[in-house]
């Protein structure tokens, strides 16, 4: 089974968020909070309907609050994976 962030389909999402982890790893810690929260945002930007009904709500409160970077990334990662973006 690939890595959790190798099943991203969008290659620049991919990219970004592997590049967070890069980051993650080295302790950029702002860069892995900016490119996890881009991510995500640009999934909802792309799908407007993922911020629609109840679950869309989930999306929006569950979303981390001024939190640890690991947080921030491993989020974005498991919501693009589960979203299929």
């Amino acid at each position: 089974m690939p890595a959790k962030l190798d099943r991203i389909k969008d290659e620049a999402l991919r990219d970004s968020l592997a590049t967070a982890q890069a980051s993650l790893k080295s302790g950029n810690f702002g860069d892995v909070v900016h490119r996890s929260s881009d991510a995500y945002v640009e999934m909802l930007r792309r799908d407007p309907d993922l911020v629609k009904g109840p679950m869309g709500m989930r999306r929006i409160l569950f979303y981390p609050r001024l939190s640890e970077a690991i947080t921030y990334f491993e989020f974005a990662v498991d919501s693009l994976v589960r979203e299929g973006v």
